[in-house]
């Protein structure tokens, strides 16, 4: 399983890159599929769907759910002494900030959860958010969701935005677990399980019993650091899922009793894997990444149309451009088009590049001049020393036989492989 899960990661590595995509790689949830061990592959855009951190020096990736921080630690304090605040009214994080000016990172919020319907403690920093999904993956459950006020109030004794861990965490038969991100913590404020009143300076192993262990739970955020070399920082950006590949496990196969004999002849359930590529989201991506103020610019990998030849004049050049599409046709490599409508050449130069075509082939002066056809190249950074820029906006264009224009797009086809 694990040997035709690298395989075809290295596949689609080479997949999405022949593209033409700007791509990462990230740890992804397995989610509704099951299993253990998976990633997506996602077209960095910058109206993806999905929010990804990833490191610039390691290049490290994992969507929000899934990526996880390193906290280097926090600086020795001296305990001080417990404070009871009144806080009046004063519920949210933001709203504690205004009143006390403690950061939100100095703060350890503690949230009532329901899985699958039954209660569950989490304590976490402050500035941070709660990840359902890595919740839900701990407990094995199928549904994770913020309990509601009778809940919140059955369990701590208060209303929602007052619970903390003093007489709550090591005194109540609900399951509490702590964030990775209070680790270390030290004289931080904590609700009191008592409307209108916070803690602060609150210590963990004198205020409340010492905490055992941790876990990570809450959603990675840019700035924080990477949990893999430890020292940059992660960026966030947008992405869109071009593929996701999974290792199943035997998740499927136990209760299937799909099974296999073992070399020792054991039954043995099957290991498996599954693994897709979004087709239709390569289009949207790639338009999302690949395009100007013109219109889409087509990867050569990708376009629909190679080519698309245009008689610069329908009734004079017509003849002459569909004996040309005709030959370059004939090169089972190439995918042609040829615009015969009766329009004006501006108009067909339009479409043709809010298509995307790679190639413009115009059949007019040049042609009739020099036998040559006038070639405009749609991707204009992959332009070489050929093509030239005649005005400021306008495309690359170069004079080619057809017996250029055929090799240059063997050139095309070769670097694409």
């Amino acid at each position: 399983m694990k040997q035709a899960y690298d395989t075809m990661e290295a596949a689609y590595n080479r997949v999405f890159t022949r593209c033409g995509f700007n791509y990462i790689e990230v740890e992804a949830d397995s989610g509704a599929i099951g299993g253990s061990g998976s990633a997506e592959f996602m077209a960095v855009t910058e109206f993806g769907e999905d929010i990804l951190l990833y490191c610039p020096a390691c290049h490290y990736g994992g969507n929000q759910e899934k990526a996880s921080a390193h906290y280097p630690g926090y600086p020795e304090e001296a305990f001080a002494d417990l404070v009871k605040l009144p806080t009046p009214n004063i519920r949210t994080v933001q709203e504690l900030e205004e009143f006390t000016g403690i950061p939100a990172s100095k703060m350890a919020k503690t949230i009532v959860m329901a899985a699958d319907g039954k209660p569950v403690i989490v304590t976490m920093r402050g500035d941070l958010e709660i990840s359902e999904i890595k919740l839900a993956n701990l407990l094995g459950a199928k549904e994770v969701v913020t309990a509601d006020a009778e809940t919140v109030q059955t369990v701590t004794g208060a209303p929602v935005g007052f619970a903390g861990p003093i007489n709550l965490y090591g005194k109540t038969n609900v399951r509490y677990f702590f964030d990775r991100s209070v680790q270390g913590l030290r004289n931080f404020l904590c609700g009191a399980n008592e409307e209108d009143i916070h803690f602060i300076n609150v210590n963990p192993g004198r205020d409340f019993p010492r905490i055992t262990e941790y876990h990570d739970l809450s959603k990675a955020v840019a700035g924080q650091h990477c949990p893999n070399c430890k020292t940059s920082q992660l960026v966030e950006k947008r992405g869109i899922e071009l593929g996701h590949i999974f290792q199943l496990q035997q998740v499927y196969s136990e209760p299937m009793d799909a099974c296999y004999a073992s070399e020792l002849g054991k039954k043995t359930p099957y290991w498996m894997g599954c693994y897709g590529i979004g087709v239709s989201r390569i289009v949207q991506a790639i338009v999302e990444q690949h395009n100007d103020e013109r219109g889409i610019i087509w990867p050569w990998s990708l376009t629909p149309f190679h080519i698309v030849v245009i008689p610069v004049n329908a009734e004079k050049n017509g003849a002459e451009a569909e004996s040309i599409y005709q030959q370059l046709q004939s090169d089972s490599d190439l995918r042609m088009l040829i615009d015969d409508r009766d329009l004006r050449i501006g108009e067909k130069l339009t479409d043709a590049e809010l298509l995307g075509i790679p190639l413009q082939v115009l059949v007019g002066r040049t042609w009739e001049q020099e036998h040559k056809l006038e070639v405009r190249f749609r991707q204009a950074a992959s332009a070489d020393a050929r093509f030239s820029v005649s005005k400021p906006g306008s495309l690359p264009t170069a004079t080619m036989t057809i017996e250029e224009l055929e090799a240059f797009c063997r050139e095309l086809n070769e670097r694409d492989n």
